[in-house]
């Protein structure tokens, strides 16, 4: 018999290979499935460890594993200035929460194992945490200025009870002695013809009164071994009994004439008491500065809600979004909080941003928080203008009662 199309055995081959072709693409499904659901599941365990990894910094010990503490100090601190340490309670809950809090505890231990500070409150509060949130605690700052501190490593301890859990923490941090050499009037960036004029000043950032005897000083200008000008001398001048963190002005200034677009390295050395002392910072000379505002965004780290009588303090930066450096000339910045009567103004200053870095250029201190006294919605407005653009950025804050 003859068949037109194909015969019965053809047929059943084209259905063999049509199932053959058929389970193929379900077991490509599958593979990709299981791929997904794996792919799915490491981005859950790299969350996951991220989350355990970012809150193993702060090292907390005692029976509670819903809470944490921070303690957040600068690690290596340069005695001279106000120590900063603050204290942070954290919420480890996926869950809001009234936390009541007792028996709170700091003191900070010298090198030798003595308490240089030692501060506590025994009677509760109660405060409430959203999911994953944390608040400030206590904040060295507010309470006492400890600047005047020797050269070692120092220990800060912390204890609370929360929610009748005990919590402890711990962190060390490092103190350095040292002279510092401060330039004044250095700008962000020059303009060709514009003359670099700083004044330096000799800081004592010991932990004791010093007389400062300067006997010797190196300055240069200069890019890899091209030396755009130099100047070195003798000196013979002593300082008398210089405090704690306080500076002395040298007489002898630095005035340099900028003709010529380029990067360069301000190098200034200065023998201190016998030590030789030496800071490097850069110089750039542009053949125009950058007039637009296209690439530069406001950036700040203001929490959207907080409570009435909390330590705020938050900074607003200008934050490059590009790839090439910004040079800008501020005509005119104005922060301010609606509707309190707040206003920070600043006129004519320059800002040098490099690629995708920002810049702070306000913060707001705890001491301020008078400002917002009240409970209600606000507004924080940053206007930014140079001399052919100008910015409006508008973020809104909740504060809670």
């Amino acid at each position: 018999m003859k068949y037109f199309s194909k015969d019965p055995e053809e047929w059943k081959k084209q259905e063999q290979e049509f199932l053959k072709k058929e389970k193929e693409k379900t077991r490509k499904s599958r593979r990709r499935g299981i791929m997904l659901l794996l792919v799915n599941i490491a981005i859950v365990a790299i969350v996951f460890l991220g989350l355990k990894m970012y809150y193993s910094q702060f090292p907390s010990y005692g029976s509670s594993s819903r809470y944490q503490i921070l303690i957040k100090t600068p690690d290596a601190y340069v005695s001279g200035t106000p120590l900063d340490v603050q204290v942070r309670l954290y919420n480890n809950n996926h869950q809001e929460t009234t936390m009541k809090i007792s028996n709170f505890s700091i003191i900070i231990f010298s090198p030798e194992g003595k308490d240089i500070y030692r501060f506590s409150q025994d009677e509760p509060i109660e405060a409430e945490f959203d999911a994953f949130s944390s608040r400030l605690l206590f904040r060295l700052l507010n309470e006492v200025e400890l600047s005047s501190l020797v050269a070692g490593t120092y220990k800060v301890a912390v204890s609370l009870v929360a929610d009748g859990q005990d919590i402890h923490s711990e962190k060390t941090f490092t103190v350095l002695e040292c002279y510092d050499i401060a330039l004044d009037g250095l700008l962000e960036f020059y303009e060709p013809g514009e003359t670099m004029h700083i004044e330096l000043r000799i800081v004592n950032n010991t932990a004791s009164v010093k007389d400062l005897r300067i006997t010797g000083f190196k300055f240069s200008v200069k890019h890899d071994d091209e030396i755009l000008w130099q100047d070195e001398g003798v000196f013979n001048s002593v300082w008398e009994k210089v405090g704690v963190g306080d500076s002395v002005h040298l007489q002898k200034d630095i005035e340099l004439k900028l003709n010529t677009p380029g990067a360069w390295a301000l190098n200034v050395a200065v023998t201190v008491n016998g030590v030789d002392v030496s800071k490097s910072v850069p110089v750039v000379c542009i053949s125009e500065p950058t007039t637009d505002l296209k690439d530069v965004e406001v950036y700040t780290d203001i929490p959207n809600q907080f409570f009435v009588g909390d330590d705020i303090e938050f900074s607003v930066y200008l934050q490059n979004a590009s790839n090439r450096d910004i040079y800008l000339k501020i005509e005119q910045m104005t922060i301010s909080i609606l509707p309190t009567p707040f206003s920070s103004e600043r006129r004519g200053f320059r800002i040098w941003l490099q690629p995708f870095s920002r810049v702070e250029v306000f913060r707001f201190h705890p001491w301020n928080k008078q400002v917002i006294s009240k409970a209600g919605s606000y507004k924080m407005n940053v206007f930014v203008k140079t001399i052919s653009d100008e910015k409006l950025f508008e973020t809104n804050i909740q504060v809670l009662q």
